[in-house]
């Protein structure tokens, strides 16, 4: 019996059986790989050890995370260990209220005027006031952190138009 296996014992067949059992035994082996939940640490899984949402499969997302679980976070009132009114101090002012002009003319007809917050302090809003109804607003903008512009064009006014810009600051 045994010479009637020596006598198929081919290179080929050695090889074929060999390939098998890789195949076989290398799927046990990878299976053996996976991790499982009991495999993880308590609080040890890092974001770098969740799988790339970019790649086949996806990651973790939103819909994977049960917000009902979750506590508070400590401290969610504080940015930086700051109250949010703290970045705004504890005031804001309006000036340009009342000062109303003719503003400064410029060569193609329109008046430009600005409103600056103090120095020091934080240009919020701004924009032109008591404008005439026949006048044009052509411009309103931030020129900077602190100032306001508008231009206006008022030809349409007899004897031209005065107005105001107002600006709303924060105290820094």
């Amino acid at each position: 019996m045994l010479s009637r296996v020596r006598d198929r014992l081919t290179y080929a067949n050695v090889v074929a059986t060999l390939a098998l059992f890789c195949a076989l035994g290398g799927g046990a082996y990878a299976s053996h790989l996976a991790v499982r939940s009991s495999d993880i640490v308590d609080d040890q899984v890092k974001s770098a050890d969740v799988r790339d949402d970019s790649k086949r499969g996806g990651g973790l997302t939103g819909d994977d995370i049960n917000e009902s679980t979750l506590g508070l976070v400590p401290e969610a009132d504080l940015v930086d260990g700051r109250s949010a009114s703290s970045f705004v101090a504890n005031s804001t002012y309006r000036l340009g209220q009342g000062q109303e002009r003719a503003g400064t003319e410029l060569g193609d007809g329109s008046k430009v005027l600005s409103q600056s917050c103090l120095a020091g302090d934080r240009l919020l809003s701004g924009g032109p006031a008591s404008v005439n109804t026949n006048s044009d607003v052509l411009d309103s903008f931030a020129q900077d952190t602190n100032t306001w512009q508008a231009r206006i064009n008022d030809s349409a006014v007899s004897g031209g138009d005065s107005f105001t810009v107002l600006v709303l600051c924060a105290d820094q």
